[in-house]
């Protein structure tokens, strides 16, 4: 899969959008996890239901359920009818008080977190400029950041999903957390 920004995504379980134009949905995907545990290695991520209207990225690692399908979404403003339909709109839940932050899927699109996929197909974050040094810098070039980590964690339930860790330095505080790739 090319370097992509995904601005939009919808899950099979959630919201597949009707394009009639104004969606233009890319081809399906799936994510799939790797990691040095076994248990996690290869498994599929699912869109699983944290509150109303809300989709959280879930690990199951029993293999009952395959993996949700997803689409990158992107829009055409200039044809957009006057009730379109809805894609679920990927955002991070932070806490003041942590320091790891959940992707949820939620409708709309007013704000979101992009997410960037690489040449092999890992998803990362850039980082733009380096707040470790004094003073902070801008970087020559992009970092590619992945600090997902699969965590046992409660929304609205205890589910074991797929987490951001939040700085560049230091360890996840919960202590369920293990590192993984996505």
């Amino acid at each position: 899969m090319k370097s992509a920004i995904l601005t939009l995504l919808a899950s099979a379980g959630g919201a597949l959008v009707n394009a009639q134009g104004y969606l233009i949905p890319s081809n399906p995907f799936r994510l799939v996890l790797r990691s040095i545990n076994g248990t996690l290695d290869g498994t599929e991520l699912n869109a699983c239901h944290q509150g109303a209207a809300t989709e959280g990225v879930c690990v199951d690692t029993e293999r009952i359920y395959s993996g949700s399908t997803f689409f990158h979404n992107t829009s055409i403003y200039h044809s957009k009818p006057s009730n379109p339909d809805a894609s679920l709109t990927p955002g991070i839940l932070y806490s003041m008080a942590s320091n790891m932050a959940n992707p949820l899927f939620s409708p709309g699109n007013s704000s979101y977190d992009a997410v960037y996929f690489d040449e092999g197909e890992a998803m990362y974050l850039p980082r733009y400029y380096d707040d470790t040094r004094t003073p902070p810098v801008y970087l020559t070039a992009v970092v590619r950041v992945e600090n997902w980590c699969v965590c046992l964690t409660k929304i609205n339930y205890l589910r074991e999903t797929v987490v951001w860790k939040i700085r560049v330095r230091g360890v996840p505080q919960n202590p369920t957390c293990q590192k993984v790739r996505v």
